[in-house]
């Protein structure tokens, strides 16, 4: 069990509290529970609650307590979820997102689904994920590595970038593939052997914070993120605030922030337009350095941090 309160006096004023509620309510009886949200609510601060399934029943009792609710929906696959549902459950999830005061996601692609399961539309507001903006663009124009970071998987379109990097080998491409991230696979530097590619691709394990920010700024030229299924990813935010290029798919939320004048985006599977991309990227110089300033611009512009924080602000003081 997870209970977190997050202070940001600094930047909301020292009126403005933010209390976030994130605890699995599996391990949780109801008199436990009871105790738990009592904390949260007595002051009639605004809950906000990450998750919709299972918060179910801290929902309930924080209405009951006349408090105000703000569900943070973050799930790639809720639709997918909700979907499969049998219909009972289905008006189950539709009751507890009614019941909240503000609903927010992490894009305009959900809010026409999402909106439909709510009566009251403006309840629905968007506000994309951020990221901590670099004082000033870090991107090495010497490098020629490419970058995936992520869970290691079909999902995130790992095979697809295997058969990409088969095409690189084989057109004599110098370059080289750093893969982070667990491998939900199992078998990640096994497919690596097997397709011939040690020379091309070297699954690294975990990235952990310390070593990040020399990853980026020191040796990729490319982000990489072939997933078929998403939110609005980290990953691509946190390279473009380096002033790093991304090659992504046009699913979920990821157009919302990334086109051909900062980036590639192609369809779920097009390992070979994508083959085609990397190419292209790494003969231009001056194609690369259009591609890493405006990332960099579009990170600082819109997914900042500081405009994270006011538009929650903003929330909060309407709620």
């Amino acid at each position: 069990m997870k209970i977190k309160e997050v202070n940001q006096e600094k930047i909301l004023g020292t009126n403005k509290r933010i209390k976030i509620l994130n605890t699995t309510i599996d391990v949780l009886n109801v008199k436990d529970t009871i105790n738990l949200v009592e904390k949260y609510v007595i002051t009639k601060t605004p809950l906000h609650l990450m998750g919709v399934f299972r918060k179910g029943i801290i929902i309930k009792i924080s209405k009951i307590r006349k408090s105000k609710v703000i569900i943070h929906m973050h799930g790639a696959e809720f639709e997918e979820w909700y979907k499969n549902l049998s219909e009972n459950k289905q008006k189950v999830v539709r009751d507890i997102l009614n019941s909240a005061n503000k609903v927010i996601i992490l894009g305009e692609y959900w809010r026409n689904f999402v909106s439909s399961l709510i009566e009251e539309k403006s309840k629905v507001e968007v506000i994309y994920n951020s990221v901590k903006c670099q004082p000033k663009n870090l991107y090495n124009l010497e490098t020629n590595k490419l970058l995936f970071l992520g869970a290691v998987s079909k999902r995130k379109g790992i095979y697809d970038l295997l058969e990409t990097m088969k095409i690189l080998k084989n057109r004599n491409i110098v370059t080289k593939l750093l893969i982070y991230g667990p491998d939900t696979t199992e078998e990640i530097e096994e497919l690596i052997k097997k397709n011939d590619l040690s020379e091309y691709v070297e699954y690294k394990g975990w990235l952990n914070n310390k070593d990040k920010e020399k990853i980026f700024t020191n040796e990729i030229a490319l982000s990489i993120l072939p997933s078929y299924n998403e939110g609005l990813p980290m990953t691509i935010l946190e390279t473009m605030s380096y002033g790093i290029p991304n090659i992504s798919t046009t699913v979920a939320a990821i157009p919302e922030v990334l086109n051909k004048e900062n980036g590639y985006i192609n369809k779920p599977g097009d390992f070979k337009l994508m083959a085609e991309n990397i190419i292209e990227f790494l003969k231009d110089n001056k194609l690369r350095e259009k591609l890493s300033k405006n990332s960099y611009e579009t990170i600082s512009f819109k997914f900042s941090i500081k405009k994270h924080i006011e538009k929650i602000s903003n929330i909060y003081d309407g709620v």
